[in-house]
């Protein structure tokens, strides 16, 4: 068994699904029930996790030892997957990002901070298109400058964003990375997962 693996993506990639995926893999122990949010996001809720999946929780992070935002700081005592994806995911990911994790978890010095001269207020921004557009280009300039970052040379694996969302052998390709057996449950989470998801592909 694979024990120490570590998910890089950017936020918006469906990085938290992929983390869940593999984590309930190498530690089923960690969790009671593999669920989504009702937005369609898998960042697991503390109803969904064992008293010693709880202890993995920092803030509201999960797991925070095998995911991590960075496109070049790989940890040779971890086995390095990266999710890849290219210009037409773009639209996508930003999408499913505005949606899923801003609209529900920014909060007004995060906006503040970000926030364009002709953009909405705060608390009229989920339903201004010109900021949520604003937010949207904003957000596919961080994912280029993120994918050129990228040491996908350097990665012991690699899984493409696309493959997340639609390729049927993603279960075992999950399974083949930890070593471990074919998990059913896994497997009706990714189906589940897509049915939730398949808004954003238009």
């Amino acid at each position: 068994m694979q024990n120490n693996i570590r998910v890089h993506f950017p936020r918006g990639v469906s990085g938290s699904f992929l983390i869940n995926c593999i984590m309930y893999y190498i530690h089923p122990e960690y969790f009671l029930n593999l669920s989504l949010d009702p937005t369609g996001h898998a960042h697991p809720q503390k109803i969904d996790l064992s008293d010693k999946g709880r202890t993995k929780i920092f803030g509201t992070v999960v797991f925070p030892d095998n995911g991590s935002h960075s496109a070049t700081k790989l940890d040779d005592d971890f086995c390095a997957v990266f999710i890849k994806y290219d210009r037409q995911d773009y639209n996508v990911i930003a999408d499913m990002f505005l949606n899923k994790v801003l609209v529900w978890q920014i909060d007004t010095q995060e906006y503040n901070i970000m926030k364009g001269a002709d953009w909405a207020d705060f608390n009229e921004w989920t339903t201004c298109e010109f900021t949520k557009q604003e937010i949207k280009n904003m957000w596919m300039k961080n994912l280029d400058l993120w994918n050129t970052k990228a040491e996908f040379l350097l990665a012991d694996h690699i899984i493409s964003f696309k493959d997340l969302h639609f390729d049927a052998t993603l279960n075992e390709r999950i399974a083949n990375i930890t070593g471990m057996p074919i998990n059913e449950t896994v497997k009706q989470y990714i189906v589940d997962y897509r049915n939730a998801n398949r808004i954003y592909w238009k």
